[in-house]
């Protein structure tokens, strides 16, 4: 790829634009940022028939074999072609289909810089196998959201992924009231867990506190283990969502968050920003996002937790959250991210190369003897 001021940038492998997944939300994010800076951007979608522009970005649709499961081989290899002819100057893929498909995108368009980004490990099969021997010799990057897709990567096919984690942004619409689900707002603690034995596990703590704030559990469906929990404490509150825009607006008017799902991470990093106090379980993912920001606990360590939420719910004023939000503001939004992203755009320009002509050179003269 030849670099110029504006770019042509293709983004294929993605079923959904306006998913709530992370990979929707990762091409929301870098598209945004792409079309502000003038690059023309095109978004090969397997769902969106009707759209053709998204915030001055191009939307075409691509079909599938099976209409009722998007985003298959054939949508993939339409994609890949497509983008290909159109002579992109960035490809970015978005899947393993897709990355299946780099060798028809090197030879159709060989001046591409293709970056593949990793969202999970697929199972080790001949064919992902293959994929991968395809990838590391013909893309120019291969990135990964998390450390923790990152060594599942080393691990199965050897293959170190450049870490670039996703970004969070503030809402753009105002949030919902809290009174919609009957809170109040700064009244009430949320809390975020992956399982209802690590959601009984905090209950039990925060029922310790005798604080008279609710515990308001978010969870996208409510199972009967939940109701039978919510039905024996009288602080807990199991509340049902179906948006990004209703967890946003539940955490960012909570008095306090409480986390122990990893998932989570964009609501820790909205919640720090927005200066709500975080409490987190110590997972992997939270500890390397948050850093020593906010407080880390251990579930068996019951009265470590106990005095945690002691001091979150019952004394928040003397918690810091500064250094919170600076991190998640300075390391995090997706104006931050996008500069990583960028500068692998520009990789095949930006590296150095042993005859690159920036390269110090001596100009001593030899001494004659």
């Amino acid at each position: 790829m030849l670099w110029s001021a504006v770019m042509k940038i293709s983004f294929i492998g993605q079923i959904h634009i306006f998913g709530e997944d992370a990979i929707s939300r990762r091409l929301r994010a870098l598209s945004s940022e792409l079309t502000q800076r003038r690059h023309t951007v095109r978004l090969y979608s397997a769902t969106e028939r009707s759209i053709r522009q998204w915030q001055g970005a191009n939307v075409l649709y691509r079909p599938s074999f099976n209409p009722t499961q998007p985003g298959g081989w054939l949508y993939a290899a339409i994609s890949a072609i497509s983008s290909a002819f159109w002579k992109a100057d960035v490809i970015h893929l978005m899947g393993w289909k897709v990355a299946a498909f780099a060798p028809v995108i090197a030879l159709l368009s060989s001046e591409s810089t293709l970056i593949w980004t990793i969202s999970n490990v697929s199972r080790k099969t001949f064919v992902t196998r293959l994929i991968m021997w395809q990838a590391v010799r013909l893309c120019d990057a291969i990135t990964v959201p998390d450390r923790s897709v990152q060594w599942q990567l080393r691990r199965e096919y050897g293959v170190l992924g450049t870490y670039v984690p996703d970004g969070y942004s503030a809402p753009a619409l105002e949030d919902i009231p809290a009174k919609t689900w009957k809170l109040r707002k700064g009244q009430y603690t949320v809390v975020l867990a992956d399982s209802t034995a690590k959601l009984r596990a905090i209950v039990k703590s925060y029922t310790q506190v005798k604080s008279k704030k609710k515990l308001v559990f978010i969870t996208d469906k409510k199972t009967a283990a939940m109701t039978r929990l919510e039905r024996s404490s009288r602080l807990l509150k199991v509340v049902e969502v179906q948006s990004n825009r209703e967890r946003s607006s539940l955490v960012r008017q909570a008095a306090s968050v409480i986390i122990a799902d990893e998932r989570a991470a964009e609501l820790m990093l909205l919640a720090c920003d927005s200066e709500v106090p975080v409490v987190a379980e110590n997972l992997p993912r939270l500890q390397e996002i948050a850093g020593t920001t906010v407080s880390f606990f251990r579930l068996k360590d019951v009265e470590h937790l106990e005095d945690l939420l002691r001091e979150v719910v019952k004394q928040p004023y003397m918690i810091d959250i500064q250094p919170a939000q600076k991190r998640a503001r300075k390391h995090f939004g997706w104006a931050r991210i996008f500069e990583e992203y960028e500068t692998l755009y520009h990789y095949p320009v930006v590296r150095r190369v042993s005859v690159d002509s920036i390269q110090p050179k001596s100009f001593t003269q030899p001494v004659v003897q």
